[in-house]
């Protein structure tokens, strides 16, 4: 670490780090009042892909209030004093897992004082700014960003959430000999419920399940207007709700949008007899993208435990060769004109081209950011390099302005408009230079240094099983983007706000509570996220193919990653066995099983947007007077379920007003 502060250094012990984090890891994730107080920060030092040395730059600033939990003494004078009033802050530290970030090298921390032996009072106050431990790999990957498909609505960062809640969930449901069970977690809103009332249900799905969604997005509106009792289910095997001991494919025959289903139907058994509810009480359940088609099957499964469901952006047609996704991805950007989509084509040739010389790669290397040096004989390298690049733009199409907080810590909305500009702006350069502006730009918008291209990298990282490798969604500690945390207790915070006790993570036992005081105002964060999902593939590879392939010409993002381009993944990731005869039988099955485009369910509304590229898999004509669609023109995955802004179309407008009027019409039912 090279700055006016890495002088005079000295190394503790990576176990003292750990137990520190970990203990962090728990407090309320917090910024402080003023910036004046923050006299620590963590920072990665080393190589792009993995750091080689954690740095901690301790620093006392004058003027400041002091912690009621820190004594008030004279500033250390040396280093380790200075690391031991960092490592005070930190309480009741116990155990620490084995496994806890599984960095394979060796990490050292490194503590500075800055010297400051005439003042008097001082302030310990300490920020942590954790950054991403693997930098590089893809923010889209599968048709999802990082953390699934449906991301956290924008909320104001004064609002309190609901504390997780944890239900006693069987393990396999389809076998009545196996009694196991593992804990999975919940939220509650029951702000606005009455007894007699209806009970809204949204469901999980592939990512962590995110509590800002029991305050803010549409869902939300109606329940304030209904009266409704409010949950929200977290999928199994992904954020905090682990049914086992890691995700090994033994472990992973239980996931299943079979036993998904089944979890759903005994949760809301289990709430109607927490809460005395009774036979006559309905439950309306909301789900987007695979969560939207889980509603749908829901209905089409329990009709006697739910009454109604709101399907948004469900694909139903379980498919492998997804090329449709890239057609209507290219119809999208088409939308600002041809230029877009020429200069796109234009850039794609180009790189063929560069590939070819070595001059060539060394351009490649410049403009695009590569975390290695591409090698142009590697087949699986060269796809996954464009298609990387084209989940550029699919990524940017299917979240197209849809009022969500964009995942980059800046907060741009990075919108369809905004690339597009970009590839059309020929003073920039040739359209190959204007292709990599959009990298980079996506690239600072992730706090990324640089694209791992490497296709064994990607395949090293999938076939880790342990719950916190970079792979396994909802992992506690492997972040992408800097993230503040300040010393505080989640207890103290929860109990401050009349909240409760909450209750903590039971797959997560042997971790510390700091019960210090909170001293800091605002939420910086909404939850860990991390990379691609090795669930989500498994549940691809099994289930559903979608895989979003380079086969539909005029191959506007070219012709690299075909369909065994994914499959081949796969057999690479969970073993041989996984192949392409597996996949087609789950295909078969899954249509099969809930009916693909000929499901008969009633009560059900399927709402989709014209910009999204999931629509060409889901139901976009009414099927029936009481399973009717909703295709609302120029809008992107999941629209409908943020909340509502003044920039948004009307057809947006009224779609959200005609679910409404469905929601009051099916509740009005005998």
């Amino acid at each position: 670490m090279k700055d006016k502060h890495s002088t005079n250094q000295t190394t503790v012990s990576f176990e003292e780090l750990l137990q520190l984090l970990f203990s962090l890891s728990y407090v309320s994730p917090l910024v402080p009042r003023n910036a004046t107080e923050l006299l620590s920060s963590l920072a990665l030092t080393g190589s792009k892909k993995q750091p080689s040395t954690l740095a901690v730059l301790f620093l006392l600033s004058p003027g400041s209030p002091h912690p009621s939990n820190i004594p008030v003494t004279t500033p250390p004078l040396d280093i380790s004093s200075a690391c031991a009033v960092l490592m005070k802050i930190a309480v009741g530290q116990t155990t620490i897992r084995s496994e806890a970030w599984l960095i394979e090298t060796k990490l050292e921390l490194v503590c500075s004082l800055e010297p400051a032996y005439e003042m008097k009072d001082f302030t310990c106050g300490v920020l942590v700014v954790l950054c991403g431990l693997v930098e590089g790999w893809k923010t889209f990957h599968h048709g999802r960003h990082k953390g699934g498909m449906l991301g956290a609505p924008y909320t104001d960062q004064q609002i309190v959430l609901p504390p997780a809640e944890w239900f006693e969930q069987k393990l396999d449901h389809f076998n009545p000999t196996d009694t196991t069970t593992w804990r999975q977690k919940y939220f509650t809103n029951a702000t606005f419920y009455k007894p007699g009332n209806p009970v809204f249900l949204m469901i999980g799905g592939e990512g962590a399940a995110n509590a800002t969604w029991m305050v803010k997005g549409t869902w939300i509106d109606y329940a304030s207007q209904l009266g409704a009792l409010c949950f929200n289910l977290e999928h199994r095997f992904y954020g905090d709700s682990h049914p086992t001991k890691d995700m090994s494919v033994k472990n992973l025959r239980y996931l299943s949008s079979e036993q998904a289903l089944a979890d759903l139907a005994e949760f809301i058994e289990a709430m109607n007899n927490k809460y005395k509810l009774t036979s006559a009480t309905k439950w309306i359940v909301f789900g987007g993208s695979y969560p939207g088609s889980l509603a749908a099957w829901l209905r089409l499964k329990y009709p006697h435990l739910i009454h109604g469901a709101v399907s948004t952006s469900g694909p139903l047609l379980a498919k492998a060769d997804f090329q449709e996704y890239y057609g209507v991805v290219q119809e999208s950007l088409s939308t600002t004109g041809n230029d877009c989509v020429i200069a796109i084509k234009n850039a794609t040739s180009q790189i063929d081209i560069l590939l070819k010389h070595e001059i060539g790669l060394l351009k490649l290397k410049e403009l695009f950011r590569p975390c290695d040096a591409i090698d142009p004989t590697n087949e699986a390298d060269v796809a996954t390099l464009y298609e990387t690049l084209a989940g550029n733009f699919a990524g940017v199409v299917q979240y197209n302005k849809d009022n969500r907080a964009f995942e980059g810590s800046r907060g741009t909305n990075i919108t369809i408009d905004v690339v597009c500009e970009l590839m059309s702006d020929e003073t920039i350069g040739p359209a190959v230079t204007r292709y990599a502006a959009v990298n980079s730009l996506l690239l600072d918008a992730y706090n990324q240094n640089c694209t791992d291209f490497s296709y064994d990298n990607m395949i090293k990282s999938m076939r880790n099983t342990s719950w916190n490798s970079s792979a396994g969604e909802g992992g506690r500690l492997y972040q992408r983007k800097c993230t503040r945390i300040c010393v505080g207790s989640v207890k103290n915070h929860f109990e401050k706000k009349n909240l409760g006790t909450p209750e903590r993570d039971p797959n997560l036992s042997n971790l510390p509570v700091i019960d210090s005081p909170v001293y800091c105002e605002s939420s910086a964060l909404d939850h860990v996220t991390t990379e691609v999902g090795r669930q989500w593939t498994y549940q691809t590879c099994t289930e559903f193919g979608f895989y979003q392939t380079s086969s539909l010409a005029p191959h506007l993002f070219g012709d690299d990653f075909p369909l065994d381009y994914f499959t081949r993944q796969c057999e690479d990731i969970f073993g041989p066995r996984f192949n392409d005869t597996l996949l087609e039988q789950g295909m078969q099955r899954t249509n099969m099983f809930y009916g693909a485009y000929d499901l008969e369910v009633t009560n059900v509304v399927f709402v989709h947007g014209t910009i999204d590229p999931w629509h060409a898999l889901g139901i976009t004509k009414s099927i029936s007077d009481s399973a009717p669609a909703i295709f609302i023109e120029g809008t992107a995955h999941c629209a409908n379920m943020y909340p509502s802004s003044l920039d948004d179309p009307p057809g947006l407008v009224a779609a959200r007003l005609q679910i409404f009027e469905l929601v009051k019409q099916w509740l009005q039912e005998d």
